[in-house]
């Protein structure tokens, strides 16, 4: 397919989409172009305009209503603009899913020439921030009109990976292949969707990304279909199937055990995220390593996902000396410790075939609940980072973690002299921690948890 991109003006358009008229003049020019506009009403969730912020524009839903009602601009939206209407949408993944039953209507040609819109609130944290900031923020979305709308495609394919939408998976794949020309990082999108899909268990994507063309290409489908197939190590995949442009590593040989121990020092990435190894990887003695001979670091952002990964002096040693920004281990992992609490009460308030018959709702409650959490915790730790950029953010998260336990511990200390009417109150703070379905059950709560769980909520 040929690259599509918007007329001209576009760009200047949305630097001044603050203002309705001229809002409504970018419908105006794109909708003399051959091109379609999704334009996508949705709450203001982060999660969202975080996915979409790459290849959409931001407006008001007054703005959308103003298209609707006016009858100026009838031939526009009944020719141009397809509304997807989520504004009903109750978690991010809703969101999603109507769009995805949007775009399953689409003919393929049509998703290719179809821009994505974003009709929501501007978010709380861009709309507090200085005019010079906010200014930088709409030339960054401006900019992204430049692309071509194949990035869009890339973007709908992680996600639809990570929610499990096989059938868009599918469409967007078949799109992708049927290009005149692969899009350049194709190869990287499809392994990243790969991992998506596998984390979250939608197997049947898994088999989808390996039978799909890119791999056809290298000659390694049949072979890693094989592996996955008969749940093999990765050890077991025959190293001549390996495209000429890549290498196999055996951790069997002293060859393969320095490139899987280096790897994190000379991989360049945005982000680089350990999630196992050995405690102290990186250490006070080796942390040069992890920069270049040019002075920049091989990512300039680690989440720790493993615990202990880097040592303390190493964290703030690439902080004054490269200018790694480190989200620490206690921080990166805590919804860990709040999920195993969730499994806790859970085994202490519902059956076996209780739990059986809400397991599907349960779990996306509790996913969306850890989001919200964790979401509050990076939000607190970047913003305090903004205001002093000389700070590392681990002690920021040492701060979090002590003010979490002092106040665990006051509670817990004069929990027994709370009467019992007080303490009646304090329950209202477990039914704000625990999901719905749980609270559906909350007498058991007083009958069936043990001592620790009904002193101070987890939760």
């Amino acid at each position: 397919m040929n690259d599509v991109r918007l007329p001209p003006r576009a760009e200047e358009l949305v630097k001044c989409f603050v203002g309705i008229h001229e809002r409504i003049d970018y419908y105006v020019v794109a909708g003399n172009e051959d091109l379609w506009i999704t334009q996508l009403c949705a709450p203001t969730y982060e999660e969202v305009a975080a996915l979409f912020e790459g290849a959409s524009a931001y407006t008001h839903p007054d703005l959308i209503r103003l298209l609707y009602r006016d009858d100026r601009y009838e031939a526009i939206r009944d020719r141009k603009v397809r509304l997807v209407d989520a504004l009903e949408s109750h978690s991010p993944r809703a969101v999603v899913e109507e769009l995805f039953k949007h775009l399953d209507k689409f003919t393929a040609e049509d998703r290719a020439r179809s821009f994505l819109l974003l009709a929501s609130e501007l978010p709380t944290s861009v709309a507090e921030d200085a005019s010079e900031e906010r200014t930088e923020w709409l030339d960054r979305i401006a900019d992204s009109f430049e692309a071509s709308p194949r990035a869009l495609r890339l973007q709908l394919l992680l996600a639809a990976s990570i929610v499990g939408h096989e059938p868009m998976v599918s469409l967007l794949l078949g799109d992708i292949a049927a290009g005149d020309e692969l899009a350049p990082n194709i190869d990287a999108v499809e392994a990243e969707c790969l991992i998506e899909a596998a984390m979250n268990q939608h197997y049947p994507i898994v088999k989808e990304f390996l039978a799909g063309d890119a791999l056809e290409r290298s000659g390694a489908r049949p072979e890693l279909l094989r592996v996955v197939d008969e749940s093999l190590p990765l050890s077991s995949f025959d190293g001549s199937k390996v495209a000429s442009t890549g290498v196999k590593h055996d951790m069997s040989t002293q060859e393969g055990v320095r490139a899987r121990n280096s790897m994190h020092n000379r991989v360049k990435s945005d982000l680089f995220i350990p999630a196992g190894g050995r405690p102290n990887t990186i250490n006070e003695n080796n942390w040069r390593d992890y920069i270049d001979a040019d002075g920049k670091p091989s990512s300039g952002l680690i989440v720790e996902g493993a615990n202990l990964f880097i040592t303390p002096e190493a964290r703030q040693l690439l902080f004054d000396n490269a200018g790694v920004v480190i989200v620490k281990d206690s921080s990166a992992n805590k919804c860990g410790v709040v999920c195993s609490s969730y499994e806790i009460v859970a085994s202490m308030l519902l059956e076996t075939d209780e739990f059986l018959a809400v397991k599907d709702e349960l779990v996306v409650e509790v996913v969306d609940k850890l989001r919200a959490l964790a979401r509050v915790e990076a939000q607190l730790l970047f913003r305090e980072y903004k205001k002093d950029p000389t700070s590392a953010l681990p002690p920021a998260s040492e701060r979090i973690s002590r003010a979490i336990t002092r106040v665990h511990d006051a509670v817990l200390a004069h929990f027994d002299d709370v009467c019992e009417e007080d303490q009646q109150i304090l329950f209202t703070l477990i039914e704000e921690g625990v999901v719905q379905e749980r609270v559906r059950a909350k007498e058991k709560v007083y009958a069936q948890a043990t001592a620790t769980y009904r002193q101070f909520p987890r939760i």
